[in-house]
């Protein structure tokens, strides 16, 4: 018989990093901030943080502004998406 194994040993590492890194974006007020605040938020080296944030961007999740990065427009639409599914539950 086969034992179902905990499901920590199903974890992504590199899929828990990149949340780490979009987390890391809400700040107090969702500024926008900068790559070594968010190193300092994810404790994740630069090269990890750097390769999440293009790759984010890549897919919509995080955009650069003036050289700090923030939230992208497909988070947001999901954001909005999910919290208007939560009103109706």
């Amino acid at each position: 018989m086969r034992t179902r194994r905990p499901d920590d040993h199903y974890e992504i590492e590199a899929l828990t990093k990149g949340i780490r890194v979009l987390e890391a974006l809400e700040g107090t007020r969702w500024e926008p901030v900068g790559v070594a605040t968010i190193m300092e938020r994810t404790y994740l080296p630069r090269d990890t943080v750097d390769r999440s944030l293009k790759t984010l961007r890549l897919n919509g999740y995080a955009m650069q502004v003036d050289g700090k990065w923030t939230i992208g427009r497909r988070f947001m639409r999901f954001a909005n998406s999910a919290s208007r599914k939560e009103q109706v539950l």
